[in-house]
């Protein structure tokens, strides 16, 4: 993946998560951005398809609470052909402790806005 410009780089644990303008508007006015979701060095997603929110600065927190929202689902959240292209490792992190903690960060940030 060819990166324009790196937006933000957020750390919890061993787990970072690193965003990148790809200079791409969405129609309903936010941006697409792209990102890699690293635990411990390893890979477990990338991708150029997240849609941030027209309502949020593509460097805040609540564009990575959103972003986190996605990446940390587990069976059980949503239908199970979310799933279906999951690798192994994927569906193994969804389960992990890193998850939890991205999970408790994401729920503690969404709780603080609404506050």
């Amino acid at each position: 993946m060819a990166y324009r410009e790196r937006i933000r780089t957020w750390r919890r644990g061993t787990v970072t998560l690193t965003l990148w303008d790809i200079n791409q508007r969405r129609e309903s006015g936010g941006w697409i951005l792209a990102y890699r979701l690293t635990d411990s060095g390893h890979v477990i997603f990338q991708g150029e398809d997240f849609g941030s929110s027209p309502l949020d600065a593509t460097d805040s927190d609540a564009t990575i609470a959103g972003l986190l929202g996605f990446l940390t689902l587990q069976p059980g959240d949503t239908d199970a052909e979310y799933f279906a292209t999951y690798t192994t490792e994927q569906m193994e992190w969804a389960g992990s402790q890193s998850a939890e903690l991205c999970r408790d960060w994401m729920m503690q940030t969404e709780e603080s806005r609404q506050a």
